[in-house]
């Protein structure tokens, strides 16, 4: 029997896909440490870029694009030590090989979503309407925490390079606890950029391959990244550990068998635009936001129907 092909994938099978990467970019907390990094300006609007593409080996390449803004909250009921953010998206799409969805036009990306963010990068709470549709709430908490980082200073008697420090961390993200490692040195092109690049050690799936890593690129002067550079990769493994080979064998004459390749690659750029005026706003006055956390419900391919694809055999 050959290998199954894929016919054409509907608009909503290209958004969950779109929001498996997103889950990926970088979703995390931490307890927020003494750090002056991060300060948005008050009236003002942080326009950005943000592009994606997605390979799943054998299945569909993904490209995104879209067009977000951040701007400051006027809220007494943010955490002290946070800045609580406004994310306004202004356009969103996703390109597959033979269709494209306008995903601002497939749901209502305009009503109220906002976080909070430490001066270090660590993502507090999210403001959300109660009955919004948790489709845009997971592309909404993926866009905030394009934004995530533990971005710290030198320690005092740093032994690293000149202009260079690391330090290591323990995270968690919609995958679990993880662990992560930060480097840390001046951009090459002498303009006073400060590139963080974050790598993480571990992945919940012991067996497989992964390599995730996101550079942020920060602007002293602005106290804002100007670029955020994002890369997953992983492999499923191909063999089955040993314990299960031996359950398999035992309840089986069969002998054991490779499993089928599963591999994505996903990298993402959130590039700097421009900054406009833009009035400082308030939270809706109405009483029904939902106070959460950053972190998402799972959307897996479980929850991709059959209905949405098509295998020729």
């Amino acid at each position: 029997m050959t290998s199954p092909s894929y016919g054409k994938l509907s608009n909503c099978t290209l958004m969950k896909i779109w929001l498996v990467f997103i889950l990926g970019v970088g979703t995390f907390t931490l307890e927020p440490v003494l750090a002056s990094f991060i300060r948005f300006k008050a009236d003002t609007e942080y326009v950005y870029n943000f592009q994606s593409s997605t390979e799943l080996r054998t299945v569909e390449t993904l490209l995104a694009k879209s067009k977000i803004g951040f701007l400051t909250v006027n809220s007494p009921d943010t955490e002290v030590g946070f800045q609580q953010i406004y994310l306004r998206v202004h356009s969103a799409a996703i390109t597959s090989s033979n269709n494209q969805v306008l995903l601002n036009e497939e749901h209502d990306f305009d009503r109220w979503f906002s976080f909070e963010i430490s001066e270090n990068g660590t993502i507090g709470h999210v403001y959300y309407s109660g009955d919004e549709s948790d489709h845009v709430i997971t592309a909404k908490k993926g866009m905030a925490s394009l934004l995530a980082a533990n971005l710290q200073h030198p320690p005092d008697g740093m032994n690293d390079e000149p202009g260079e420090w690391s330090y290591d961390c323990n995270e968690t993200g919609h995958e679990g606890h993880h662990e992560s490692s930060y480097n840390a040195r001046m951009s090459s092109d002498n303009d006073g950029i400060i590139v963080f690049t974050k790598t993480r050690r571990t992945h919940p799936i012991p067996y497989g391959k992964s390599k995730h890593q996101k550079e942020i690129h920060y602007h002293p002067g602005m106290k804002l990244p100007t670029l955020v550079k994002i890369l997953d990769h992983y492999e499923a493994p191909r063999e089955s550990t040993k314990e299960f080979q031996g359950q398999f064998n035992e309840n089986t004459d069969e002998e054991g068998f490779n499993l089928p390749e599963m591999q994505t690659v996903s990298d993402g750029q959130l590039s700097f635009v421009r900054e406009i005026y833009s009035p400082s706003l308030a939270p809706p006055t109405n009483g029904d936001l939902v106070t959460d956390t950053i972190h998402v419900k799972k959307v897996g391919l479980k929850e991709l129907k059959p209905r949405y694809l098509t295998f020729n055999t």
